[in-house]
């Protein structure tokens, strides 16, 4: 188990929502991504941790800023079938 700096990853299967960027003010169709936090277990070196707390946003993609941050109850809603 260890700390790190996990990167955002995209969810797949999921619907993109369009809503304003709080950074750069464009209206576009933003994409959700996983954030792990807290405690970890996996390898240093890898993009993602097997075992950890999740935290999921909506992404703009033009500036890469987290606009609004979504539980996983949402998550499953935007899920594609």
């Amino acid at each position: 188990m260890f700390l790190k700096d996990w990167q955002l990853t995209p969810v797949k299967n999921t619907k993109k929502v369009e809503l304003i960027c709080n950074n750069c003010g464009n209206k576009t169709k933003h994409e959700v991504f996983r954030e792990p936090y807290g405690p970890a277990v996996g390898v240093v070196f890898a993009k993602k941790p097997w075992l950890s707390l999740k935290h999921y946003w909506l992404v703009c993609p033009i500036c890469r800023n987290k606009t609004k941050q979504i539980k996983k109850e949402q998550l499953n809603a935007l899920k594609k079938c």
